[in-house]
């Protein structure tokens, strides 16, 4: 576990010197070459946290639409999905989002590359459901976490949740 970190820390580090702050994700993803194991978040199921507060809070999607920012290896999007939301899900790995589409191939997330700050104009207003667990200000000392609120803060949502 620790070898794994370590080389994603690395990398990290890397990309931000080169004022590149999220690019080694991408980098991250190829490395692993299909291997799961070597991308420290990738625990293969939705995450726990995640899942009980949807128990708790008792959401059902009710063909709702769905975002799931910097969605990984899409277990978190599948969860969201079946709870029944129109959901897209989206990183800025295109080799992670290959990846999900190679995991769950009869899907009905629509998994795409996307970067945030970039994001398709259509999507400001259009989401009852907001999820980003993996972008964080440890994870990234640069200011890509504020930016992150202030986007989010410009979504409108009808009656929807946001949960980050």
């Amino acid at each position: 576990m620790e070898q794994k970190r370590q080389t994603a820390r690395q990398l990290a580090k890397e990309f931000l010197n080169r004022n590149e702050p999220l690019n080694w994700f991408e980098t991250l993803y190829e490395l692993a070459e299909g291997n799961e194991k070597l991308i420290p978040w990738a625990d293969m199921t939705v995450n726990p946290n995640l899942a009980s507060w949807l128990q708790k809070e008792k959401i059902v999607g009710n063909n709702g639409n769905a975002l799931i920012i910097g969605c990984g290896l899409g277990d978190d999007a599948e969860a969201i999905a079946k709870l029944g939301f129109k959901t897209i899900a989206f990183d800025i790995a295109e080799t992670a989002i290959a990846w999900c589409k190679k995991r769950f191939p009869d899907s009905s997330v629509k998994y795409t590359s996307v970067d945030l700050f970039a994001s398709p104009a259509s999507w400001q207003g259009s989401f009852d459901f907001v999820l980003q667990i993996i972008l964080s200000k440890k994870r990234h000392p640069c200011d890509v976490f504020g930016l992150v609120m202030v986007i989010m803060s410009e979504t409108k949502f009808a009656n929807g949740f946001s949960y980050y």
